[in-house]
């Protein structure tokens, strides 16, 4: 089956909701911890796609991609990936970006620290109206040493908001606010090649939806380390496994579920660059699986088992 962004079979929505029912094996539930879950392993994807194929991460100077406004490209990854709509300068609506950059001390190609306040509104072209507000910020953990190669990306209330009347006529409203910070520590063998990234995750996304006059609030804290073992360390962009471990809260409204969350030992996630390019409305990953698990005293309640069969196809099994 393919995927959407905004379609991945509510993995952790089942976890918190009771009596939901199935069809086909996919869990039916509210959209928001389904977001949830889209947006964090598309930001992982999004992290991914920007190794470079020289051991340390993309050319961390400001491109002119950004949407014309000069973002970080790591930055305008993560948010393009994020799904969020930032028009070109001089387009319909309007958007303020006060952008805060520091020199790279150091000289090892990764800014000291850079920094992006967000105050957009108006039209996406779909004819809906958007409102982009918050702070982006992205740099060297430490800018006095080239051999310190992790960088933090973190985000201070970083708020989306689209809403307008669907295709049905019904009114629709989505808020998502993100918080938190990515922590990405790469490490090198002797001969510059990338032998693994550690991924950090401390983010919470609180999610809003409304459809006509019922409103659900989901608020997902993700407390994770990832590790991405490229397959090739001379160009570790291309392709590599992403392991997981951690754990995932899920609050909505009101009622509050802990997960934990782990890929498969025997069948790790699977990053391709070239699935991530071809398909940038998924996370870029062909193979794998991921287990979430919510346990009281010891005994495990539920259990949803995602497995990637190829790129956008993905199986779905639940056991309750």
């Amino acid at each position: 089956m393919r995927i959407g962004k905004w379609v991945l079979a509510g993995l952790l929505g089942v976890l918190v909701l009771a009596g939901c029912s199935t069809q086909g094996g996919i869990p039916q539930a509210d959209d928001g911890p389904e977001v949830a879950v889209a947006d964090e392993l598309a930001l992982d994807s999004a992290l991914l796609a920007d190794l470079s194929n020289t051991g340390a991460m993309s050319t961390e100077g400001l491109v002119a991609e950004g949407w014309g406004w000069g973002l970080p490209r790591p930055v305008v990854r993560a948010l393009r990936h994020w799904g969020v709509y930032l028009p070109r300068p001089g387009a319909n609506g309007s958007c303020n970006i006060a952008i805060t950059s520091g020199a790279d001390n150091d000289g090892d190609g990764v800014l000291g620290g850079f920094a992006a306040t967000f105050d957009c509104s108006g039209e996406t072209p779909g004819g809906r109206s958007f409102v982009l507000k918050g702070t982006v910020t992205y740099g060297d953990d430490d800018d006095g040493d080239p051999a310190v190669i992790s960088r933090t990306l973190a985000f201070d209330n970083f708020y989306v908001k689209v809403e307008g009347a669907g295709k049905n006529g019904i009114y629709t409203k989505r808020e998502r606010t993100l918080d938190g910070t990515v922590q990405l520590a790469p490490e090198r063998d002797p001969n510059g090649g990338l032998t693994s990234v550690t991924l950090t995750k401390k983010l919470t996304l609180t999610v809003v939806t409304t459809r006509g006059e019922v409103t659900h609030t989901t608020a997902t804290t993700f407390d994770r380390t990832s590790t991405y073992t490229p397959d090739d360390p001379a160009n570790p962009r291309l392709a590599g496994t992403l392991a997981l471990s951690g754990t995932v809260t899920v609050d909505r409204d009101g009622d509050q579920a802990v997960l934990s969350v782990n890929t498969d030992p025997d069948n790790p996630l699977h990053f391709s660059r070239d699935c991530a390019d071809a398909h940038p409305d998924v996370p870029g990953f062909d193979r794998g699986s991921v287990v979430y698990e919510k346990r009281v005293n010891g005994e495990v309640q539920k259990r949803i088992t995602v497995t990637f069969i190829a790129c956008g196809e993905m199986q779905v099994q639940v056991e309750f």
